[in-house]
């Protein structure tokens, strides 16, 4: 089912669409607390917000650019936090679309920087999102990491998630009280599905809101071309 989007600042986000915005997490996840949901969104620049036909909030995407402090400055990644949509919207192109028309204005801000985006999977369903939409991601059971990807992985994982992220593994080790998505929307195990078995090996805490660290980069050659014709045909 097609959605409407919006992608809005998010000091432009009021009140009545934070609440919206909590309530739906909320209702996803457990261990949602609005200070921890409040903070995280305080540090976020964009968010995609998808609604219904009948302009009912039905999921969203927090986003931010973050400039790494590496030895080169040639890049920039995107990092997305808290992100839903509503079960009866679960297979719906829209978020991609949208991201693709966020990462269009991004490289018009920024038309000499490589980007990359970065994602933190504690769900089977997030992770897929990659392995749909993108020839090559990290990591993946198909391919080893490349060593710039994986030191740029690493540099932000530690810098951003201090202890709690050990660059062995690539997880990120959930809190005592972290979030968790509650088993009522865990996807089926398919240990007969590459992607999925792969997925359930590297982050077997993921029941318990233990997250992977994933990375891409975002050129239109790594890009699924339909999600691009359709994004671009939508003007």
């Amino acid at each position: 089912m097609k959605l409407l989007f919006e992608i809005v600042n998010v000091s432009d986000i009021d009140i009545l669409q934070k609440q919206e915005m909590y309530v739906l997490m909320e209702f996803h996840y457990a261990n949602v607390f609005w200070d921890d949901f409040s903070r995280d969104l305080s540090e976020k620049q964009w968010v995609i917000l998808l609604f219904s036909q009948e302009k009912e909030l039905v999921g969203f995407s927090t986003q931010v650019l973050l400039v790494p402090d590496l030895k080169t400055d040639e890049c920039m990644v995107l990092y997305s936090g808290d992100t839903i949509i509503a079960k009866e919207y679960w297979g719906s192109i829209t978020l991609p679309i949208a991201f693709y028309h966020l990462i269009e204005k991004i490289r018009e801000l920024h038309p000499h920087k490589n980007i990359y985006w970065m994602l933190i999977s504690k769900g089977l369903r997030t992770y897929k999102f990659l392995s749909v939409f993108f020839n090559e991601y990290y990591p993946c059971h198909f391919a080893q990491t490349p060593p710039f990807i994986s030191d740029l992985m690493n540099h932000i994982g530690a810098k951003k998630f201090g202890t709690q992220f050990d660059a062995e593994t690539g997880i990120i080790k959930a809190k005592p009280d972290g979030q968790f998505l509650k088993d009522t929307f865990q996807p089926e195990i398919k240990t007969n599905n590459k992607v999925s078995a792969f997925f359930h090996t590297i982050n077997s805490g993921y029941y318990k809101g233990d997250e992977l660290l994933c990375m891409t980069a975002v050129c239109d050659s790594n890009i699924n071309p339909y999600i691009i014709r359709i994004a671009k045909s939508d003007g």
